[in-house]
């Protein structure tokens, strides 16, 4: 929740300062390089955390084996981003491009070192660690955009210079937090890192289209219509977020603690229903206080964002419910059934957001982002039923 309200508050920053355009650009530049960022580790995180069955000293290992790979995704991540921010700041300056281009091209390198520095306490499910790791990026970001709207130079180009320098934070946390490798064992690795890769790749196909599901809607609207609608649009997308980190955190510790053995199948039942009241109870306030609340934080330029908000807490509620379901599918090896959950939100997603943007704005976006989730949830339940017949990803 830390991270959510950090996040929120540098956003109430942005808005406030850069008004709606002006948070539409950034977030239309920032948002590709923090996609691509997600992407680069192709799942080897996850993978680790799989085959490590809750040992640190073994995930440490396993880590060491895969540095060759890792090095290689780094480069190409950086390479796509630069290429992508190239394009999206024709706009700017010569010397402003560059700059950006630079900054958020290192994003994706050091988004690896973050996730394979942390992944070992994550998966002998020391989360106080993981969690300090994890909740630097937003503090550090929040502390720039602060300290640039006190000296009175926020701008686009400040606030992604703000964002590098909040990752390279990241780093030196995540470099001091983690126990030192003498401590958690030098061993050598007894799994063929190829089978890794594989686990990770297959896991980002089954991935690729929740992360769809959750940015496409911003993506294109940044790409077929005005900034200024993009940054009213992410106002609302930003309080939903509140509830969808529940899901993501829910995912993040019942998956390591599942794959080691520590979680019975009815525990992850009894864990979805007590997650989905709780975050229901939640939908409903922030629904309740939405239009008053988002007038006089953000201010009344984004009272707009009123209606969509309202349009996107079911499907954060269904995003929760189904995260549970994912940590056991991930746990179980079943990534093909997730894959294909995942898959028919992407496909609607993918068909239906740009005729629904171009035909009824921000609305059309929340509608069909609610239903893709709400479409996950019920694909999940319905293939975790038919588990027997599929082959597990070993």
């Amino acid at each position: 929740m830390a991270i959510v309200m950090a996040g929120l508050v540098g956003g109430v920053v942005i808005a406030r300062l850069l008004a709606p355009e002006g948070r539409g650009q950034l977030l239309a530049l920032s948002m590709w390089a923090l996609l691509i960022a997600a992407l680069s580790t192709l799942g080897l995180e996850e993978a680790v955390i799989q085959k490590a069955e809750g040992d640190l000293g073994r995930a440490r290992a396993l880590v060491r084996s895969l540095r060759t790979s890792l090095v290689v995704q780094s480069a190409l991540g950086a390479s796509a981003t630069c290429a992508i921010t190239f394009l999206l700041s024709a706009e700017f300056d010569w010397l402003p491009r560059v700059m950006i281009v630079v900054a958020l091209g290192s994003l994706p390198p050091l988004s690896v070192l973050i996730q394979m520095t942390m992944v070992p306490v994550r998966a002998a499910q020391d989360f106080g660690r993981w969690n300090a790791i994890r909740l630097t990026p937003a503090l550090g970001y929040l502390v720039a955009i602060a300290g640039l709207a006190l000296a009175s130079e926020l701008s686009v180009l400040t606030a992604v210079v703000g964002l590098l320098g909040a990752n390279l934070l990241t780093v030196l946390v995540a470099r001091l937090v983690t126990p030192a490798p003498d401590a958690a064992g030098a061993g050598g690795s007894d799994v063929d890192p190829a089978v890794m890769r594989r686990y990770g790749r297959l896991l980002v196909a089954a991935n690729l289209p929740n992360m769809a599901n959750q940015r496409l809607d911003q993506l294109v609207m940044g790409a077929v219509a005005a900034p200024a609608m993009l940054g009213i649009y992410s106002v609302a997308a930003s309080v939903v977020s509140v509830i969808m980190l529940v899901g993501t955190s829910i995912e993040q510790i019942l998956f390591p603690r599942f794959a080691a053995g520590s979680l019975s199948r009815k525990q992850i039942v009894r864990a979805c229903i007590a997650s989905t009241a709780a975050t229901s109870l939640l939908a409903l306030g922030i629904g309740l206080t939405a239009s008053p609340v988002i007038s006089a934080i953000y201010g009344r330029e984004f009272a707009a964002a009123t209606k969509p908000l309202w349009l996107l807490l079911p499907g954060a509620v269904a995003l929760v419910a189904a995260a549970a379901f994912t940590a056991e599918a991930k746990g179980e090896g079943r990534v093909a059934s997730l894959a294909a959950a995942q898959l028919v939100g992407a496909a609607l997603t993918v068909v239906l957001v740009v005729p629904a943007i171009l035909y009824a704005g921000m609305l059309g976006a929340a509608i069909v982002s609610t239903t893709a989730y709400v479409a996950v949830l019920c694909s999940l339940l319905l293939l975790r039923r038919h588990r027997g017949g599929e082959v597990r990803s070993d």
